[in-house]
């Protein structure tokens, strides 16, 4: 009798696993869309300047805006800015940040070429994307979304976008911000 009980509690047990496995599979790919942090302006020549003092506080902010989400991946462009505007968080959360080279030549091709890396590499999973004024729109469009408007170069680093790719039906946005709202 007890060994009925124990092919029972197996059969349970390994229904409960393939259960909990098949709705894993199910899971909506969630791509966070942020723009990076305030950048320092002092030296106009600088192309790759760090992040500012509110730039800083913004990727602070980042944490209490995203710890919980479940992220599993950071992606940033290669530049200090982008990466500097991760790395609080995947300090914190102790995971990867993967910068992905945008210049001239791939900017056409930058969002649809890091979307679908991420649907192929991550997909069921939660991942967030650190982009620019001229990837972030475009980028929520590559995963799927309604391109959303441009982002003003000079004053808009609050923006964020909750991109939901399910494996089957329409593609979801959220939109929110982050951090202090400079207006």
């Amino acid at each position: 009798m007890l060994k009925n009980y124990k092919k029972i509690f197996v059969f349970f047990l390994l229904s409960a696993a393939f259960a909990v496995s098949a709705l894993a599979q199910d899971a909506p790919t969630v791509v966070i869309v942020v723009r990076h942090g305030e950048k320092q302006t002092s030296d106009p020549a600088n192309t790759d300047p760090p992040l500012s003092e509110a730039g800083a506080k913004r990727a602070q902010s980042l944490i209490q805006t995203a710890e919980e989400a479940g992220v599993s991946v950071i992606y940033t462009t290669q530049f200090k800015r982008a990466r500097e505007t991760a790395q609080p968080l995947a300090d914190k959360l102790k995971i990867p940040v993967v910068p992905m080279e945008v210049n001239g030549g791939n900017l056409n091709s930058y969002s649809s070429a890091v979307a679908k890396e991420i649907l192929a590499k991550h997909a069921g999973k939660t991942v967030l994307v650190i982009g620019h004024t001229n990837t972030v729109p475009q980028m929520v469009e590559a995963l799927g979304g309604k391109m959303p408007p441009a982002i003003d170069d000079a004053a808009e680093f609050d923006r964020l976008f909750v991109v939901i790719v399910p494996k089957k039906g329409a593609v979801k946005v959220v939109r929110g911000r982050y951090g202090e709202s400079k207006g």
